[in-house]
């Protein structure tokens, strides 16, 4: 499973030019765990792997999940946890700010 940090990936998706929406959706879905979550209910945990891409480019990325199927490199069991991480670096309250102010808005009559 690719993961990405939070921020990153509002900026990467900001720059493709994506709306505002649309990356507020993909950031709380990354912060949630979401695709880990779906991917895990179809695969077994043993066949399972996160890349944190935040720091790798594509090509990065590719040669380093090629080595992984080769079963070239051992794998280090990583739990990636952005509510964590973002708790502990600060900035958490910034994304959810961020994905709140994204969200549509509930009429009440």
């Amino acid at each position: 499973v690719l993961r990405c940090h939070p921020k990153i990936l509002r900026l990467r998706l900001k720059r493709k030019g994506y709306p505002e929406r649309k990356i507020a959706d993909n950031v709380a879905a990354e912060l949630l765990d979401t695709c880990l979550y779906d991917i895990l209910s179809t695969f077994k945990s043993d066949k399972t792997v996160e890349i944190d891409t935040s720091k790798k480019n594509p090509a990065q990325v590719a040669s380093l999940a090629l080595k992984i199927l080769d079963s070239r490199i051992k794998l280090r069991e990583v739990k990636i946890d952005w509510l964590q991480r973002l708790l502990v670096e600060g900035g958490l309250e910034e994304i959810l700010h961020y994905i709140e102010s994204q969200a549509p808005r509930m009429k009440i009559r």
